[in-house]
């Protein structure tokens, strides 16, 4: 037997060790795998493949931006499932190519492309505030999911609006300003 061969063999033996020993705790502690443990399976996953990008196994880093959707999708599952907040994909899909701005922020950074990382942080930022908007929007205003997010998600939304729109029209004037289009 090579060495791959026996490696290979041995990390597969590991993993199903750790599994058995997950389930068996799972029944002895009377967790209900089949409500938490499935998503929690993707972010595993994910995470497995985000870990590849990161080690000198993908000297291209490449691994890291699917990594980093298939964990997001896992921890929105998570959440959903956990919570019974299924509504809440109204505006939780916002974090999908939030991360992968994320992602794509810090595979330009470890590969050292200045322009990657800063188009990544640039992405990460616009979703994340559509995420807030979306969330401000969907729980303040028109409240799908039935529960009451108080004075802030009731003043939130229009004020995200209006700092948002301010925002813009300053950065916009700044780009003018310096003779940027």
């Amino acid at each position: 037997m090579s060495s791959r061969e026996w490696s290979g063999s041995t990390g597969l033996g590991a993993l199903l060790i750790a599994l058995g020993v997950v389930f068996f705790a799972a029944q002895v502690l009377g967790f209900d795998v089949g409500r938490y443990g499935w998503p929690l399976i993707i972010v595993g996953a994910g995470g497995l493949m985000f870990l590849i990008g990161l080690t000198g196994f993908d000297p291209s880093r490449g691994l890291l931006i699917p990594g980093t959707i298939v964990m997001t999708v896992g921890g929105i599952l998570l959440y959903q499932n956990t919570f019974r907040h299924w509504e809440s994909w109204a505006y939780m899909w916002a974090l999908i190519p939030a991360s992968i701005g994320l992602a794509t922020a810090l595979r330009g950074a470890l590969t050292r492309h200045r322009g990657q990382a800063g188009r990544g942080v640039s992405m990460a930022a616009f979703f994340l505030l559509l995420f807030a908007l979306g969330f401000a929007f969907f729980e303040g205003v028109l409240r799908i999911s039935g529960r009451d997010f108080g004075v802030l998600a009731q003043y939130g939304f229009p004020l995200l609006l209006i700092l948002t729109g301010l925002w813009m029209l300053v950065a916009r004037t700044l780009r003018i300003e310096f003779g940027q289009p």
